[in-house]
């Protein structure tokens, strides 16, 4: 009896285990390439000692605390294994929250999990490039599974534990652990004071929140100072608020920051799930208390008007300090709300036959809706992935005494499954799969010196870590401290070619084609400027040098 009661947790912790093998998990993907080299100095000082970007950022970085963690850890077990773990925590906190938030407002464990599946395995709806979950660990989906867990804690009242998942937040990821506990506590406030309740009673309903909120902050007191003492640090190098807003913003990423940039579908995708499930939320749900109703509500409501605020102060009045916020980041929140809500009325309605015979086509429709850009390729898998999920509905719809749970389970995850076919999953490997840049880094981690430093393309996002050697500059890793900043964008302009006065319209193309443009003076200045070793260019371009190895498509060059 016991055991049957658990069994949906059982359930969960199968789906948690096998999804990276489903969903193809990756050691390293992208990021990785910044934060993995900061990790290994930090157990290793010389690692990497001559290469400027880790020296930096090993003195700076809002990840100080994520590195120094990964790190310790990573002394008792291998940084695979260490990365794998940590992935699984980070899948398991959004998997629990997830079914903790559908089973609360919804009451039904089955379409919790299957709410939780699409979740895990689709499509993430929304703003600013910022996703849900991912095949790789970074850092913020690691911050941002142990905030929902928060949000759920807050959601069921249970303040004093949510402080202490809000404050662990806030070590992994400064920014999205203060602003979401800033906006969760507020949002309770808010909640209390427009019940209309006596000002008796909301003082003796508000205390256990702010009691919560100072536990927080007392609890994250070493994030703080430490994030704080640093960026006071900064404020004695004058460099302009424009300056670092053209190269954060404008250059370096501007997916992230810029509203004009980001295609109208995302606006349509987000905002269609976002109306939907907000028109469901509020006529649909009967069972759904005040509280949580006022409470989510005043949560989007504030992740809306920062929003603007970004948007006011980077495309009418740029400001770097308040730029710098990257709000939209939040509406992965608004995002898991609305998918919650949509995804678990769709299983519940066709489980109750609430629309009787049309009640089949809504366990179709979270399928499509958590995939649709690769369900509409209509390729062999997307075909197989459609078929499969009509068969769930089917099994679902005719199931009355719920008997083949497991079979749907399953059918569900195979479903899931064709859309992941085609990737690897890498385990230790520091690169997915290999390519010409991969292959020279290679050959350069075997015969040459530790100590040589490298001028690679800025395409070359792999090679410090692969080579295990430094370089000058890449486009992915520019260190977070404003000096920093500054030598990375003119580095960028060195190796480029580029006039420095247009810095404000430079983009990773024109400094590739820039690059692949070098002459030998412009090679002779370089090396005066930055005594590198060793130089990689494509094979079209010859250099008076002497080349020691070639592949398919680069040579490497001793100067």
């Amino acid at each position: 009896m016991t055991l049957r009661k658990y069994k949906h947790l059982f359930i969960l912790l199968f789906i948690i285990l096998t999804l990276p093998f489903i969903r193809k998990y990756v050691y390293i993907q992208h990021n990785q390439y910044e934060q993995i080299p900061l990790i290994l100095r930090a157990n290793k000082p010389t690692f990497l000692a001559n290469d400027w970007s880790v020296n930096i950022n090993s003195q700076f970085s809002p990840r100080y605390f994520y590195t120094a963690y990964m790190a310790s850890v990573a002394r008792f077990f291998t940084l695979p294994a260490t990365y794998f773990i940590h992935y699984l925590i980070a899948v398991g906190t959004v998997a629990y929250a997830t079914f903790f938030l559908s089973r609360l407002l919804f009451r039904d464990n089955f379409a919790a999990i299957l709410t939780t599946m699409a979740i895990l395995y689709g499509q993430h709806y929304t703003l600013g490039g910022n996703d849900l979950v991912g095949g790789d660990l970074d850092p913020h989906r690691l911050a941002l599974g142990i905030v929902l867990c928060a949000i759920t804690l807050v959601l069921s009242r249970k303040f004093f534990l949510s402080a202490i998942f809000f404050a662990i937040s806030t070590y992994i990821h400064p920014l999205l652990g203060y602003q979401s506990a800033l906006i969760l506590y507020t949002s309770v406030i808010l909640s209390y004071k427009f019940a209309r309740s006596t000002p008796a009673a909301f003082s003796k309903t508000i205390k256990p929140v702010l009691l919560a909120a100072i536990l927080f902050m007392f609890l994250s007191l070493g994030s703080f100072f430490s994030y704080a003492s640093q960026i006071l640090q900064q404020r004695q190098f004058a460099i302009p608020s424009q300056t670092l807003f053209i190269i954060l913003m404008r250059v370096r990423a501007p997916l992230h920051y810029l509203v004009t940039l980001w295609p109208s579908r995302s606006f349509i995708y987000f905002g269609a799930l976002v109306a939907v499930s907000a028109f469901i939320f509020h006529k649909k749900l009967v069972r759904v208390t005040p509280f949580i109703k006022r409470l989510i509500n005043w949560v989007c409501a504030q992740i809306v008007v920062l929003c603007l605020i970004q948007t006011l102060f980077t495309v009418l009045i740029p400001s770097y300090e308040i730029a710098v916020g990257q709000f939209f980041r939040l509406t992965v929140i608004m995002y898991w709300l609305s998918a919650v809500v949509l995804f678990s009325w769709c299983f519940t309605s066709f489980r109750n036959r609430n629309f009787g015979i049309f009640s089949y086509i809504f366990p179709i429709l979270p399928f499509i809706i958590t995939n649709l850009p690769k369900v509409m390729r209509f390729s062999l898998s997307s075909i197989l992935y459609i078929f499969l999920s009509i068969v769930v509905g089917l099994l679902v719809y005719y199931d009355r005494a719920r008997k083949i749970t497991y079979i749907i389970l399953i059918v569900s995850l195979a479903s899931y499954g064709l859309l992941f076919r085609h990737y690897p999953f890498v385990y230790n490997k520091t690169y997915p799969f290999p390519t010409s840049e991969t292959d020279i880094a290679q050959w350069v981690s075997f015969h040459t010196s530790d100590t040589s430093v490298f001028l690679t393309p800025p395409n070359f996002y792999t090679f410090r870590l692969t080579a295990q050697r430094a370089i000058i500059v890449d486009w992915l890793v520019m260190p977070f401290e404003k000096r920093g900043m500054v030598e990375w964008m003119q580095r960028i302009i060195d190796i480029s070619g580029l006039p420095k006065e247009s810095f404000a319209t430079v983009s990773e193309q024109k400094v590739l084609d820039g690059y692949n443009k070098m002459n030998l003076d412009t090679v002779v200045k370089l090396q005066e400027k930055y005594a590198f070793d060793y130089i990689i260019v494509e094979n079209h371009k010859d250099l008076p040098f002497k080349r020691i190895y070639r592949n398919s498509q680069y040579s490497l060059y001793k100067v």
